[in-house]
């Protein structure tokens, strides 16, 4: 019999994760045919941010279906033996972001939206102009509901937050 899993409410715990992270995978789906990619990101107020060319298979499935589901997940330390006697629990986060992404291209917003992303990637980085975008779009996935999971020695926390 398999347990229901309990979820604890809380976006500062799974906001956390995601600000002091920037590498995560976006997955869409066109024609029931799942891709699924790396990406760089940044996280701004309830918002996945990324770039990406303005020819492409991404940017294609973007347009096709703006539904996408994006996840990051970090393993340290060892793993920890099941109580069965298996090695299996790993000290992890992660986070799974279910949303709608917004293909930005306007140029003002998004060369705005980019500085955004370039400071969540790195505080320092300089400003940039409007004419360094032209080459890119600025996607914004506009978060609906996102989990988390934060696993420590034999003991599992379950986090979500519905927008």
């Amino acid at each position: 019999m398999q347990s229901t899993k309990k979820f604890i409410e809380s976006k500062k715990i799974i906001e956390d994760i995601l600000t002091g992270n920037t590498f995560g995978f976006l997955g869409m789906s066109v024609d029931n045919q799942p891709y699924t990619i790396p990406i760089t990101y940044g996280y701004n107020n309830g918002k996945i941010i990324f770039h990406c060319a303005k020819s492409g298979r991404k940017i294609d499935s973007l347009r096709r279906n703006p539904h996408v589901c994006f996840t990051i997940g970090n393993h340290f330390g060892h793993f920890v033996p099941h109580p069965q006697g298996a090695v299996c629990h790993a000290h992890s986060n992660s986070v799974i972001c279910f949303g709608i992404a917004a293909i930005i291209e306007d140029e003002e917003e998004r060369c705005k939206t980019l500085n955004i992303f370039n400071k969540c990637i790195r505080q320092d980085a300089r400003e940039i102009k409007i004419e360094e975008t032209r080459n890119c779009y600025a996607i914004e996935i506009t978060i609906r509901e996102m989990t988390a999971r934060i696993e420590r020695e034999s003991s599992c926390s379950n986090y979500i937050y519905t927008f």
